[in-house]
């Protein structure tokens, strides 16, 4: 059969194609005909192929990434699960980090650490991480930088948490968040909020909300 060589890499189940003596392989992470490349930023589901976003994305990023290397999907959550114990599973142990969030009102954010998720349930100190958005309500997409000496509480590396960020939790991806609204937002502990205006919710409108896509990258040189 056009299986017997067993031609599909990284897990992937292959299915003979009889009629035209070929085979297709289906495999989760992975793209290629033989489910050889690994996803990259540029098959985000979040992103897309929308200009603007990478364009954003690459100017904020280009001060922390090198230049010989490419951005490799370690989570998804509609593809791998939603549960805090799958993305540390994925995730763990692996630098730098970049996570993207879609909520249920198509908003768009996310945070970069340099250092990597750990489940220490602690926090830890990472002064070259950032959140940003690139969909908001107020239609003004922003890096958001940490502020002065306040760079202990960067990563609230808790084990019962997805991607957590800042003293205040002022970004926080819930367990399973597709089906409950516990993510939320207090920005203006560790990071920067536009309006200057404590737990003003610049990423969503919201101060709370639901998950419709996370995704989280992480940097590996070539």
């Amino acid at each position: 059969t056009p299986c017997r060589s067993w031609p599909c890499q990284n897990n992937g189940k292959c299915l003979p194609v009889y009629e035209e003596n070929d085979y297709k392989c289906i495999c989760e992470g992975f793209r290629g005909k033989n489910c050889e490349n690994e996803h990259t930023l540029q098959d985000s589901t979040i992103i897309g192929d929308n200009h603007n976003y990478f364009r954003n994305l690459s100017v904020w990023l280009k001060p922390v990434a090198q230049i010989n290397g490419q951005w490799i999907l370690c989570w998804r959550a509609s593809l791998h699960g939603w549960a805090a114990k799958t993305f540390h599973s994925l995730c763990d142990n692996k630098r730098p980090t970049l996570t993207i969030v879609k909520d249920t009102n198509n908003n768009i954010f996310g945070g970069y650490t340099s250092k990597p998720w750990k489940s220490t349930n602690s926090y830890q100190n990472d002064p070259k991480a950032f959140l940003f958005s690139l969909k908001n309500p107020a239609n003004n997409p922003r890096q958001l930088l940490q502020l002065n000496e306040r760079s202990s509480w960067s990563m609230v590396d808790f084990a019962h948490c997805c991607p957590t960020f800042g003293s205040g939790w002022d970004l926080h991806i819930a367990n399973n968040s597709n089906v409950n609204n516990r993510s939320h937002e207090k920005l203006g502990y560790t990071y920067t909020v536009p309006s200057g205006i404590l737990k003003d919710p610049f990423l969503t409108g919201n101060k709370h909300f639901t998950g419709n896509e996370v995704e989280t990258f992480h940097y590996e040189t070539v």
